[in-house]
Protein backbone atom coordinates (compact mmCIF):
# COMPACT_ATOMS: atom_id res chain seq x y z
CA UNK A 1 0.00 0.00 0.00
CA UNK A 2 1.42 3.27 -0.98
CA UNK A 3 1.20 6.34 1.28
CA UNK A 4 -1.50 8.21 -0.84
CA UNK A 5 -3.51 5.10 -0.42
CA UNK A 6 -2.69 4.79 3.51
CA UNK A 7 -3.44 8.71 3.79
CA UNK A 8 -6.88 8.48 2.07
CA UNK A 9 -7.98 5.19 4.14
CA UNK A 10 -6.76 7.29 7.76
CA UNK A 11 -7.77 10.81 7.09
CA UNK A 12 -8.05 12.76 10.08
CA UNK A 13 -11.91 14.38 10.95
CA UNK A 14 -12.41 18.23 11.94
CA UNK A 15 -13.25 19.13 15.04
CA UNK A 16 -17.10 19.65 14.14
CA UNK A 17 -16.86 15.13 13.23
CA UNK A 18 -18.14 12.38 14.42
CA UNK A 19 -15.19 9.58 14.77
CA UNK A 20 -16.56 6.23 16.00
CA UNK A 21 -14.96 3.89 18.48
CA UNK A 22 -13.15 1.30 18.00
CA UNK A 23 -12.57 -1.79 20.02
CA UNK A 24 -10.17 -4.71 19.56
CA UNK A 25 -11.54 -7.49 21.39
CA UNK A 26 -8.59 -10.61 21.87
CA UNK A 27 -5.86 -11.87 24.35
CA UNK A 28 -2.23 -10.67 23.23
CA UNK A 29 -3.02 -9.33 20.03
CA UNK A 30 -5.12 -6.78 21.49
CA UNK A 31 -2.51 -5.79 24.17
CA UNK A 32 0.33 -5.85 20.97
CA UNK A 33 -2.28 -3.62 19.00
CA UNK A 34 -2.48 -1.23 21.44
CA UNK A 35 1.30 -0.84 22.48
CA UNK A 36 2.45 -0.32 18.33
CA UNK A 37 -1.18 1.87 18.51
CA UNK A 38 0.22 4.39 20.99
CA UNK A 39 4.16 3.56 20.17
CA UNK A 40 3.42 5.42 16.59
CA UNK A 41 0.84 8.25 18.12
CA UNK A 42 3.95 9.54 20.28
CA UNK A 43 6.68 8.83 17.40
CA UNK A 44 4.34 11.22 15.41
CA UNK A 45 4.33 14.13 18.02
CA UNK A 46 6.93 13.37 20.18
CA UNK A 47 6.78 16.90 22.14
CA UNK A 48 3.58 15.89 22.57
CA UNK A 49 3.04 16.02 26.86
CA UNK A 50 0.77 12.68 27.43
CA UNK A 51 -0.05 10.73 31.20
CA UNK A 52 0.51 7.08 31.46
CA UNK A 53 -2.13 6.03 34.13
CA UNK A 54 -2.26 2.07 35.07
CA UNK A 55 -5.45 1.53 37.75
CA UNK A 56 -6.05 -2.60 37.99
CA UNK A 57 -6.94 -4.09 34.13
CA UNK A 58 -6.78 -0.68 32.84
CA UNK A 59 -4.41 0.98 31.17
CA UNK A 60 -4.76 4.67 29.64
CA UNK A 61 -2.80 7.21 27.27
CA UNK A 62 -4.20 10.86 27.29
CA UNK A 63 -2.32 13.17 24.95
CA UNK A 64 -3.03 16.39 26.93
CA UNK A 65 -2.80 18.95 24.39
CA UNK A 66 -5.49 17.19 21.88
CA UNK A 67 -7.54 15.84 24.54
CA UNK A 68 -7.34 12.49 23.17
CA UNK A 69 -7.10 9.10 25.37
CA UNK A 70 -6.51 5.20 23.96
CA UNK A 71 -7.46 2.83 26.84
CA UNK A 72 -6.88 -0.80 27.01
CA UNK A 73 -8.65 -2.62 29.10
CA UNK A 74 -7.58 -6.30 30.33
CA UNK A 75 -10.27 -8.21 31.07
CA UNK A 76 -10.58 -11.80 31.74
CA UNK A 77 -14.61 -11.93 30.23
CA UNK A 78 -15.95 -10.26 27.50
CA UNK A 79 -19.29 -9.70 29.39
CA UNK A 80 -20.69 -8.47 32.65
CA UNK A 81 -20.83 -11.59 35.81
CA UNK A 82 -23.92 -10.94 37.52
CA UNK A 83 -24.07 -13.19 41.02
CA UNK A 84 -27.93 -14.38 42.26
CA UNK A 85 -28.46 -15.28 45.66
CA UNK A 86 -29.73 -18.80 46.23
Amino acid sequence: MDNQTMSIKNRWQPTSCQIPRVLFVGDLLSLNQWQSLTCMIHKSRPEAKYNLVKIGGLSELKFLEYDVSIMLSRNAFLVDIVLEGS
